[in-house]
């Protein structure tokens, strides 16, 4: 009798995290028709369908056992910041917002202001553009914002540091606890 061992299935955590937060629910399992005359194409670490549902899910099983801040840091990191949208109006760009990247940008933008910016007067678009800025999405420079929010330049670069700083701190945070239930698992390899 030969014992096997099993490769996991990510190299990294990132790469877990990216698959996890990124699967999406509308993909379904080939027919077996489908199969035979692709051949054997893909990664064959069985990451779809059914499988890669489950696979996204054991990740974010891991996730759910982090601390609140550092599952809402993944999710601004992790999940899709825009989706389609098939509402049809006129004004529509097909375009919407992530469910799951709206609300964690939500939950840092209020963790913000406890974490940050306890004592200063802080403007909740700056604050919520602040966190944006964070994880990735800058859609408007300082000088934007102060005018936005009505305070001095920098003010808004005094908050923009402060800001930055607790996120990239919950966010370290995160990875390193992540990567290590994910390692700890067997999710993730040693590598």
């Amino acid at each position: 009798m030969t014992a096997t061992t099993l490769e996991p299935l990510f190299r990294s955590a990132h790469e877990a995290l990216t698959f996890a937060f990124n699967y999406s629910t509308q993909q379904y399992e080939a027919p077996p028709m489908a199969k035979l005359m692709r051949g054997s194409i893909g990664s064959g670490r069985g990451l779809v369908g059914l499988d890669g549902a489950a696979q996204s899910g054991f990740v974010r099983a891991e996730v759910a056992q982090l601390a609140i801040e550092q599952q809402q840091a993944l999710a601004a990191r992790y999940a899709p910041a825009m989706q389609d949208c098939d509402c049809g109006k006129a004004c529509c760009s097909g375009k919407m917002p992530g469910r799951e990247w709206q609300e964690a940008i939500e939950w840092l933008t209020s963790h913000a202001m406890r974490a940050a910016l306890a004592g200063c007067v802080s403007h909740h678009r700056l604050r919520q553009a602040l966190v944006m800025r964070a994880f990735g999405r800058k859609a408007a420079s300082l000088d934007a914002l102060a005018e936005i929010a009505s305070v001095h330049r920098n003010t808004v670069s005094d908050q923009n540091q402060r800001v930055q700083k607790c996120m990239r701190e919950i966010e370290a945070a995160a990875g390193r606890a992540i990567d290590e239930r994910l390692r700890n698992c067997g999710m993730v390899g040693e590598g």
